[in-house]
């Protein structure tokens, strides 16, 4: 018997082509795809670029597309304005993202809100604004003019380059105003840029510090765009400034008196400028310099403006009629304005504080209100230059009657503001207490303290 297999016929087989070397082999088609399988020996799809091109390309695509991204046209600032009143947690009110439309010489602020509606505030009624988005297109902020420092007796400070002014003031080539003139009686000193803090001081004589180290002590005579007339001992001499490192004014200590309040500009450069009043119209501002003459600024060149005057007035600014001190030691602890006693920034859990003061503990301050004040704000804190050992309490009285007296102070608690009524009051009291052995690292701030009408 003979047995038979049969076998299927196997498929045909498709001829094989050598593959081309302009050609390259493509992986097969997925599965659910539409496109149908490209077979061997079916002609293949080209590209018009070299393969090194077509590696570049979508690099050079990608770093187009972070380029639109990153395009930011000039656009105007927007300002977050801070009001002088209170909200219920005892903060100032702030208004985000506000555009400034106009500020007149009478002093009323007109504003753009968000919304797309206008709103008109006095100039009392703000307290200060900061540049929440800073204009672009109108220069660099990193610009300088000349490596020098110019210090004003009132506290402003202006970078720039000496130029030549008439007999009896000091000029100095600011970028924003240009030359701001400068009475020689409202000038503290002139140094380079960087160098030692000019002292305030009340002295007969001038004294100029050389680069190579001297100092000649004299009278300041005039000053020029590129060299300095001193008169001393020696009689009047003209000495370069390149051989100056900086001069310091003595006589009376003189100040900028504005009456009914005015307002402190904030330029770019770290300028600072008081004016007795601010016109701010069509993105240009107009203001009085400290010579009297009106300076012109756009205003995208200022970063900040504060209102001094008005309805809020910072415990800092204003000047203790006593300061008592009890040491630890034989030590003394100096009052810090706007600085903790360790003469640093106010910073509490990391955060830091324009305006406030800095004591240390078993310190009285007693200050003179004469009855025109309705509130006095306060965020009491343990500076964080006491942790973690720093404890304190805080006690405050208005006319000898204990009206605020706070729990146990430790670096690192969350601080609420403290809102107090000293309607009618004449004297307040700050007082700082010591907890047992923690009060040698008892460093309090009383941070944003500030007196309201």
């Amino acid at each position: 018997m003979i047995k038979c297999i049969f076998h299927p016929p196997a498929p045909p087989r498709r001829p094989v082509h050598p593959p081309s070397r302009n050609t390259r082999r493509r992986p097969p088609a997925r599965a659910g795809t539409s496109a149908p399988p490209r077979f061997p020996g079916a002609p293949q799809r080209r590209s018009c670029l070299p393969h090194g091109v077509r590696r570049l390309l979508p690099l050079v695509l990608a770093c187009g597309i972070m380029a639109v991204g990153t395009y930011r046209p000039a656009v105007a600032a927007r300002w977050r304005v801070t009001l002088a009143r209170l909200d219920r947690a005892g903060y100032f009110v702030k208004l985000k993202r506000a555009k400034v439309m106009h500020w007149s010489r009478r002093g009323e602020l007109t504003l753009r809100l968000p919304g797309g509606h206008t709103r008109t505030l006095a100039a009392t009624d703000v307290l200060h604004l900061n540049a929440f988005v800073p204009a672009r297109g109108a220069g660099s902020p990193r610009r300088r003019r000349g490596g020098w420092k110019l210090v004003l007796r009132n506290g402003n400070v202006l970078f720039g380059r000496p130029v030549r002014a008439p007999a009896g003031d000091v000029a100095i080539d600011v970028y924003g105003p240009g030359t701001v003139r400068i009475p020689i009686k409202l000038v503290a000193g002139l140094g380079r840029r960087p160098s030692t803090v000019i002292p305030v001081r009340a002295a007969d004589h001038d004294t100029l510090y050389l680069s190579n180290g001297d100092k000649l002590a004299g009278a300041f005579v005039a000053l020029g765009g590129s060299s300095l007339q001193w008169s001393s001992s020696l009689g009047r001499t003209r000495i370069p400034l390149t051989r100056i490192d900086r001069f310091v004014l003595g006589g009376p200590v003189g100040k900028i008196a504005v009456s009914g309040g005015g307002e402190r500009l904030r330029l770019i450069g770290a300028n600072r400028l008081d004016a007795q009043w601010i016109q701010w119209r069509a993105g240009t501002i107009r203001f009085p310099g400290p010579a009297g003459d009106i300076l012109e600024c756009p205003a995208a060149n200022l970063r900040g403006i504060s209102i001094y005057g008005g309805r809020v007035r910072w415990l800092a600014d204003l000047a203790p009629a006593s300061c008592r001190q009890v040491s630890y030691f034989n030590g003394h602890w100096p009052l810090g304005i706007n600085r903790n006693v360790l003469g640093r920034p106010l910073e509490v859990n990391r955060r830091r504080y324009t305006h406030g003061l800095g004591m240390h503990v078993r310190t009285t301050l007693t200050y003179a209100l004469h009855g025109i004040y309705t509130k006095f704000v306060f965020i009491p804190a343990m500076d964080d230059s006491a942790h973690p050992f720093g404890r304190a309490r805080l006690l405050v009285a208005a006319d000898k009657k204990i009206i605020y007296r706070s729990a146990i102070l430790a670096p690192g608690r969350a601080v609420k503001p403290v809102v107090l009524s000293v309607r009618g009051v004449h004297t307040l009291v700050l007082q700082t207490l010591g907890v047992g052995r923690y009060g040698v690292r008892g460093r309090v701030d009383w941070l944003n303290a500030a007196l309201l009408r």
